[in-house]
Parts: C-alpha cells; structure tokens; sequence
C-alpha cells in the first residue's frame, strides 16, 4: 500500500540522517562544503522541519521546542542561528516519531487527489 510504502520510506530517512551526521565533530557540522554550499547542521535543520510540516499534514501534532526556534529563523543558513546538532538530532527523533505515528493510522484515501499543499517556507523556491 502507498501508505506503508511511506512509511517504510520515513524510517529508512530516519536512520540515514543519524548516520550521516553521527561522529562527526560540532566543527565539522557548521563547515561549509563550498564557498557557496551548504553545512551539514543547515541540512539537518531543513529535514527536521519539512519533516515537522510533513507530520502535521499526516494528522500529527510534533512538539518540540527546536521546531519553534526553527519555524521562527528567517533561514537555516547561518550556523551560529541553529539550535546544536545534538539539539537538532533529538527534534529529529520527535518528528520522526510523529509522523511514524501519524502515517500509521492515515487511511490510504487521504493519499488520492490532486492537492498539492506546499510548506510556506518553500514557496518561492517551488516556484508558487
């Protein structure tokens, strides 16, 4: 079903991420990959709060004080802005959670149609 194959999907980004970032040091978090690119903590930041939209689209209700912090940040591009990585990774597992939870009771009519609903944070960079 669409609905356990989303589920399934949410778990194995669940422990990608960790892995991704475990035993790296603090510094090696905030440390862009290029003049221009990203950093690692910055990447995080973005998946914990989509994944915090994505949970709330499923009927969950994620709570966490970073998600807060997060929602109120104007960009997830300055490190000295973000909450700690381990900070970021522990609203990791409260959304995950959430939206674990949420896509197991979600029926699969919910999945159908044609609405597309778009993170507000996103817009532009989607083009709405």
């Amino acid at each position: 079903s669409q609905v356990t194959a989303l589920l399934a999907l949410a778990k194995l980004h669940r422990r990608m991420l960790v892995n991704g970032v475990a035993g790296l040091p603090p510094a090696d978090l905030t440390r862009r990959t290029a003049a221009t690119g990203g950093f690692p903590a910055g990447v995080v930041a973005h998946v914990v709060d989509a994944r915090r939209f994505l949970a709330t689209l499923a009927g969950g209700d994620p709570r966490h004080p970073v998600l807060a912090r997060l929602q109120d940040l104007p960009t997830v591009d300055d490190p000295d802005a973000l909450p700690a990585a381990s900070e970021l990774l522990v609203a990791w597992d409260v959304v995950s959670d959430t939206l674990e939870q949420a896509l197991e009771r979600v029926a699969e009519w919910r999945l159908e149609g044609d609405e597309l609903v778009v993170n507000p944070l996103y817009e532009e960079e989607l083009g709405e």
